[in-house]
């Protein structure tokens, strides 16, 4: 539960209702989708007739197995599109598998309906096979998670419908396969800036809609809409680059955690240092490489000497790669 400050900055807080009425819902409910493929989820909301001033939503969904589509890349970080049931959004983010949405009505003003309305939709992409189940987080009388509230800070919400998803395929892998091996940041230029740009634009990260930057126009400088890009996609996978490096948001620094897990989702193995046993490995071939190298040499070096004197007073030649001399003549006696 997020704490809801009216226009007038009176704030409340939601409390459990005695008459519990309004619902959220996910729909569709179920669905099969193949990796890679792209499928939208619609929140909605029905206040059964009571007259709500507020709704927060608290969605869990798996990001080893989804990834959401950022419907604002205007703005920093990763948005679902809001519904119009409330005028006002005050909460709006996507991170670590966690949706945080938030409305308010305007003061003096009320949301009743008896026919579910769209609170917000969620676009999502299957990128890894499995069953992806997208929960709204909701315990009845707990005001710390999924609320609706009424007049008083009363929570409305009774029940709510979830949904799973069925996902099957091979693990998505953009389409880029470019390796990135330096950091990147604001001024930068290069090949590796124009690669980033396009596994961005290609993976729902969008640099800008037209112009330089959009799809198809991807330049070699890193400026301030590509950290915002950066700062999008680092925020989808707070887990593998924000965590474990202490951070909560994006930075917009293309560092080693934004590049290996880049890399990851390319599939790509990159170069690693030798263990010691192989380096002695190598170290041992090519010391055999060395010394065939020194008798090829020698094997091949020019002979000075034409002939030799026999004993018995003929000459022979040299023959063979060795430069030998051919026998002399046996010496009869």
């Amino acid at each position: 539960m997020i704490f809801l400050k009216f226009i007038s900055g009176v704030g409340f807080f939601f409390i459990p209702s005695l008459v519990l009425a309004a619902s959220f819902s996910v729909l569709p409910s179920t669905g099969a989708h193949k990796t890679g493929e792209t499928f939208s989820v619609t929140v909605y909301l029905n206040t059964e007739g009571k007259e709500a001033l507020a709704a927060d939503l608290e969605l869990l969904y798996p990001s080893d197995l989804l990834e959401v589509i950022d419907a604002n890349t205007t703005v920093a970080g990763i948005q679902i599109t809001p519904g119009t049931l409330m005028s006002q959004n005050q909460l709006n983010t996507v991170s670590g598998g966690r949706i945080r949405f938030a409305q308010i009505a305007p003061i003096g003003e009320k949301l009743v309906n008896t026919v579910p309305g769209t609170l917000a939709t969620i676009m999502f992409r299957a990128i890894k096979s499995g069953t992806a189940p997208v929960t709204i987080e909701f315990t009845l009388g707990d005001t710390r998670d999924s609320n609706i509230a009424a007049l008083g800070g009363i929570d409305l919400l009774s029940s709510v419908t979830n949904a799973t998803f069925t996902l099957t395929g091979d693990p998505y892998a953009p389409t880029s396969s470019y390796t990135f091996s330096r950091n990147l940041k604001v001024g930068m230029r290069g090949e590796d800036v124009r690669q980033l740009q396009k596994f961005l634009n290609e993976n729902g990260f969008v640099i800008a809609s037209a112009g330089d930057g959009s799809k198809g126009r991807e330049t070699d400088y890193f400026g301030n809409l590509t950290k915002t890009a950066v700062i999008r996609f680092q925020e989808t996978h707070t887990g593998d680059i924000l965590t474990p490096v202490g951070l909560t948001r994006g930075s917009g620094y293309f560092g080693p955690s934004t590049r290996n897990k880049i890399h990851g989702l390319l599939r790509l193995t990159l170069p690693t240092q030798a263990s010691p046993q192989a380096q002695s490995q190598i170290s041992q071939l090519q010391e055999q490489i060395r010394q065939a190298q020194e008798q090829v040499n020698r094997l091949i070096q020019q002979c000075t000497q034409e002939a030799m004197l026999c004993p018995d007073g003929s000459a022979v030649s040299r023959t063979g790669l060795n430069c030998e001399f051919m026998p002399c003549p046996a010496i009869r006696n």
